[in-house]
């Protein structure tokens, strides 16, 4: 078993752990694996950059405005075209300077650096927005970037380490049980561990409501 996108290494874990033996390694690396994809579905975002550049098409909210589904961490890999006819076809490729990645600031974020998770285009520029019709497609937009998260945060990484050691421990919690106090049996919360919630908040895309 090998980490695969994880927040924390696996020598970071057993340090955290005080572990010198390699015989939980295999454990280890799943624990750390299932906290750092629980940590991206409970922050509906992932925190990793890819090593390469892909391509994805988007839906324009408005002529001049674009709000990406994912993020973007590298803006140096960043190439925009269009579709104005809506065949699936992306003929127009747009240079730097007519397009602006949004939030401007992200680069230079507190504590770190942030992900650009919009687009507005520039000067006499827009983006192919038509009406809803069943003959030509929507996503008239596309985005080869580095998508993800420019460096893992330090709170993420720690809210990992949280979540992996939990998790790694709950095989000596069989059925939910931590122990036996002098009232019967300790169990385990079901909550969410507070301390992660409290590392996470700040990363986290709220969901949207619909009425």
């Amino acid at each position: 078993m090998t980490i695969n996108h994880g927040y924390c290494d696996s020598a970071t874990i057993k340090a955290y752990l005080g572990i010198s033996v390699s015989t939980y390694d295999t454990q280890l690396d799943e624990a750390v694996n299932a906290a750092s994809r629980s940590i991206d579905n409970y922050c509906q975002r992932r925190f990793w950059l890819d090593g390469t550049t892909a391509a994805r098409t988007f839906v324009p909210q408005t002529l001049n405005q674009i709000k990406f589904d994912d993020d973007i961490g590298d803006s140096a890999s960043v190439i925009v075209k269009t579709d104005a006819s809506g065949d699936g076809t992306f003929e127009t490729t747009w240079v730097a300077s007519d397009y602006q990645l949004l939030p401007v600031n992200a680069a230079f974020a507190f504590p770190e650096a942030e992900p650009w998770t919009g687009m507005r285009a520039v000067g006499t520029k827009t983006f192919p927005w038509l009406v809803n019709t069943w003959l030509t497609r929507l996503d008239r937009v596309q985005v080869t970037a580095k998508w993800g998260w420019p460096a893992v945060p330090d709170a993420v990484a720690q809210a990992c380490l949280i979540k992996a050691s939990r998790l790694f421990h709950r095989k000596d919690s069989p059925q939910g049980i931590a122990g036996f106090g002098d009232f019967g049996p300790v169990r385990l919360s079901r909550s969410e561990d507070a301390d992660v919630v409290s590392l996470l908040g700040p990363y986290r895309k709220m969901p949207v409501l619909v009425g």
